[in-house]
């Protein structure tokens, strides 16, 4: 692990453009060898902890989605791929209809592809979410942090998604709130 991870999550972090994150009492690259024995960790770890954990719980809801799209999508295209051999195999002395039976069978492509394509959405954002994830759970591992993050998201009719979240570090309340997207 990078100790500029660490510097990230430390309310007493500075930058400097010739060297990146630095610590703001030394002035100075991190020098320290498993943990900082200055490291101020309140409010940019409870910042850090709400984007990430947010992140997650809303993943979790876009896999549900992208899991309920697959399936709807995968039969509705299955169905239409259907429709277009059934019309092919029926009425194959018109011209017209193989056509029309081309024209059905790449919207049922189409209708498969808009499935199999949440999915993969899922797939990249948890390869980026994934590690940020470990991260910060390995540091607040280091610093012996404990940390509930409870939440719920609900979207309604509109496709309007709440979410209320409520961060406890060490068993205390820090932050509760409510988000509207």
């Amino acid at each position: 692990m990078k100790k500029t991870n660490h510097c990230e999550l430390c309310d007493l972090q500075a930058f400097d453009f010739k060297s990146g994150i630095i610590c703001g009492l030394t002035k100075q690259k991190p020098s320290f060898q498993k943990q900082c024995s200055n490291i101020s960790l309140e409010q940019k770890l409870a910042e850090k902890l709400v984007e990430i954990n947010l992140e997650c719980e809303d993943l979790k809801h876009v896999k549900r989605q992208s899991i309920l799209n697959l399936v709807f999508y995968l039969i509705i295209g299955i169905a239409v791929i259907y429709l277009s051999y059934f019309i092919g195999t029926i009425l194959p002395e018109a011209i017209i209809f193989h056509t029309i039976t081309i024209i059905i069978f790449v919207a049922g492509l189409v209708l498969l592809g808009k499935g199999i394509g949440g999915i993969n959405f899922y797939n990249q954002r948890y390869k980026v979410l994934s590690p940020k994830k470990e991260v910060l759970d390995q540091l607040t591992r280091i610093y012996n942090i404990d940390y509930e993050f409870k939440s719920q998201i609900t979207t309604d009719l509109m496709d309007v998604k709440r979410t209320n979240f409520e961060l406890f570090i060490g068993g205390k309340s820090f932050v509760t709130k409510h988000v509207i997207d």
